[in-house]
């Protein structure tokens, strides 16, 4: 029986929940590459204004799988003002949008949000549809459908039903989950490597490593500071942080917003997670028609050779061969941290053993270990609930 969205999504608190969404029928009607394009620019425009991260994605010809964490103590924390004004920039008349769903701040008058501040009920909507998943999915996937049947002269459903929205509820498989999110090209063969995982988060995760590498090596930090302790320091973060904490009005007298930190992933250096899902991509796996071939450069090893050109065409005072020496030196202690800091399912994964099978017929509601299961029934007043993963016994 299929399980209430009430029941897996309690919007109340901050949750990670795996959103899987199908076109109609499974037709490839999202293969073409400006469609694609749209539809990760539009995710970074949703999550600036919604309290809402992207911690992972893909985009594959039929379907798109998206890791997302709901922080509605972010909303909480923003003024009625705030709040109002962006769910106002959200829902602008369609004549007034822009392409990719920019809007026109100046066309937001006073009386609009002093209609919504007005309201205790209202607001309290506003605040709620800021951090909803589903709210996030209608402003994601409706645009578009629109859009693309115009261009297409058709009518109808774009998408297939409402999205799949499984809960994740430990940082085991958080890891997990968005190393499968990120690997769906390279398994479909779609892509060869992490490099060319053109529609995946892992390839702006990648150049985001080898950009901030490359500016501090163009910095100094060469001779300052220890490349092995800089790349160290890059740290993995949802590639579409929310924007909740920065506040949209231009006005003069509006305090900045000052709220906690976000919640730390279960890697703490991109580096890491990188080299992680590199590994993972190499397995060979029944289930999947594609991987990394085996002599294929690493993630890591592709980062150390740009970062080799960079020093070549330096002119730095000390000498190329010791740079070269502490960039090697500095990504084998970012592979050997691997062992050292995932988690003891991951671990347990690339040592080739898999205690969590995946298994595109389950109907589980949410990913977690035996002891978060338990805590998830609990929560939800009930005998059992089932995992997406099935694992016969927990991991030693």
């Amino acid at each position: 029986m299929t399980t209430r969205r009430c029941d897996i999504v309690d919007p109340s608190v901050s949750g990670v929940y795996h959103c899987i969404s199908r076109c109609v029928r499974r037709f490839s009607l999202i293969d073409n590459w400006s469609r694609r394009r749209w539809l990760v620019q539009r995710l970074e425009f949703l999550s600036h204004h919604f309290g809402i991260d992207v911690i992972s994605f893909a985009i594959m010809r039929n379907h798109m799988h998206l890791l997302l964490r709901s922080r509605p103590e972010l909303i909480a924390a923003m003024s009625d003002r705030e709040a109002a004004f962006r769910w106002k920039s959200l829902l602008q008349p369609r004549a007034r949008r822009s392409r990719f769903g920019d809007v026109d701040s100046n066309a937001i008058c006073e009386k609009d949000l002093a209609s919504i501040i007005c309201s205790p009920a209202r607001i309290a909507k506003v605040r709620a549809d800021l951090s909803d998943l589903g709210f996030f999915h209608r402003l994601l996937k409706e645009p578009c459908a629109r859009m693309w049947n115009r261009e297409e002269e058709a009518t109808g459903h774009l998408w297939e039903g409402r999205y799949k929205s499984p809960r994740v509820l430990d940082d085991e498989m958080l890891l997990s989950v968005s190393a499968y999110i990120d690997l769906n090209e390279i398994h479909a063969g779609a892509a060869l490597g992490i490099d060319s995982s053109r529609w995946s988060s892992v390839r702006l995760q990648w150049q985001r490593l080898l950009d901030a590498a490359r500016v501090q090596l163009s910095t100094g930090a060469n001779e300052s500071i220890a490349i092995e302790d800089v790349l160290s320091a890059i740290t993995w973060e949802p590639v579409f942080p929310s924007g909740a904490n920065i506040t949209l009005l231009q006005d003069a007298d509006v305090v900045p917003l000052r709220v906690a930190n976000p919640p730390p992933l279960p890697v703490r250096s991109i580096a890491t997670y990188v080299d992680f899902v590199d590994r993972m991509g190499r397995r060979t796996r029944s289930d999947k028609a594609c991987r990394i071939q085996p002599d294929a450069p690493r993630a890591l090893a592709l980062l150390l050779n740009g970062l080799e050109r960079l020093v070549a065409r330096s002119g730095t005072r000390q000498s190329i061969a010791e740079l070269k020496e502490r960039l090697r030196t500095a990504v084998h202690r970012v592979e050997r941290s691997v062992e050292s800091s995932i988690c003891e399912i991951a671990r347990a994964t690339l040592d080739g053993v898999d205690p969590w099978l995946w298994s595109e017929r389950a109907r589980g509601s949410c990913y977690g270990l035996h002891s978060a299961l338990q805590l998830e029934s609990t929560r939800r007043g009930c005998a059992r609930v089932s995992s997406v993963f099935s694992a016969p016994s927990p991991p030693s």
